[in-house]
């Protein structure tokens, strides 16, 4: 027993400032790259004081881009260079047990933003599509931007690029017999709030394109299966050129859309779906004169019944509406 004691004396460190729980200190660690070595400073609050002999360790936490990260070093690695006690007893004791509590990544300052945005709300035929998306904080991505302004191989692109890096992102649906039964301004809150639904992350923040927020009442009843909280809302216009997410939300709505419509063109010959993608163009009204509508074209839109009556509602709240 005396050998294993002298064995750990020899191999503690006297050297150690004191410090303890609450503490900011700077951690010198060498860092031993092939031949050469350099130092790397990891400087944060101290968390937790774990104490032994040879086996003492402490953990320090830092916020890096409003991500709580943690290291645990032990007291006498050989790899600490030194230790400085930047601020004694700074950190309050509730903050404390609040770091305690939450590990590594699950500790954030920012809360997770969700970009939300739509494609097809102004087809005459097809479903509207919502997409949700989640990115890293400081993401860029070169040539990021609103589907509308790329062409169809950038956003294909980015697609892949945006679904490689993306936290999380989900997808909402709504089809041409719900958009007739709820109007289009409906159904589209109820395609965002499903693609929030099928975020596999909680998002504290919904960044929303355009001038009005998700209903609470819909998104509440999308997210109820899904045991998310209810999020807030901020809407952005022209957020799909203002804010990567959105923007990012935009392509996967867009691509994903149009690969539904490219499909359905091969089920309804004559109508060009792969080509129009479902729009008002004048060959698509052609052949809504010539065929009639299918089952996919939405009926109380204006051009595909004749006598339609009024255009149904939309995202932008016009000017002149009580």
């Amino acid at each position: 027993m005396d050998v294993i004691r002298k064995i750990e004396r020899e191999n503690m460190r006297m050297d150690m400032p004191a410090f303890r729980s609450g503490d900011t200190v700077k951690v010198y660690l060498r860092i031993v790259e092939g031949e050469k070595e350099r130092i790397q400073i990891f400087q944060g609050n101290v968390i937790r004081f774990k104490r032994g002999t040879t086996n003492s360790t402490f953990t320090v936490r830092k916020i890096s881009d409003g991500v709580g990260v943690e290291r645990i070093f032990p007291l006498n690695s050989p790899f600490i260079d030194h230790v400085e006690v930047v601020t004694q007893g700074k950190v309050r004791r509730s903050r404390l047990y609040y770091l305690r509590k939450l590990k590594g990544k699950a500790a954030r300052i920012k809360p997770l933003c969700a970009g939300i945005d739509e494609a097809g709300r102004g087809c005459l035929a097809g479903p509207v599509v919502a997409a949700a998306v989640i990115l890293p904080y400081g993401f860029e991505l070169p040539g990021l931007d609103d589907s509308k302004a790329l062409s169809a191989k950038k956003r294909a692109r980015l697609e892949i690029q945006i679904k490689e890096c993306a936290r999380a992102y989900g997808l909402g649906v709504v089809w041409p017999v719900k958009i007739d039964r709820i109007n289009i301004l409906q159904a589209t809150f109820a395609a965002m709030a499903h693609a929030v639904s099928r975020l596999k992350l909680n998002p504290g923040l919904l960044l929303i394109d355009g001038n009005q927020a998700i209903p609470p009442h819909i998104l509440e009843e999308a997210l109820a299966r899904s045991e998310k909280t209810l999020p807030r809302q901020k809407t952005v216009v022209h957020g799909d050129s203002l804010e990567p997410a959105i923007s990012a939300a935009s392509i996967l709505a867009k691509t994903f859309r149009d690969r539904i419509m490219i499909a359905l063109d091969r089920h309804f010959c004559g109508y060009g779906f792969a080509r129009h993608k479902g729009y008002g163009t004048r060959d698509h009204l052609a052949s809504l004169r010539k065929f009639g509508p299918t089952s996919m074209h939405r009926k109380t839109f204006r051009g595909v019944l004749p006598d339609n009556g009024p255009v149904q509602g939309s995202l932008w709240q016009q000017s002149n509406e009580k």
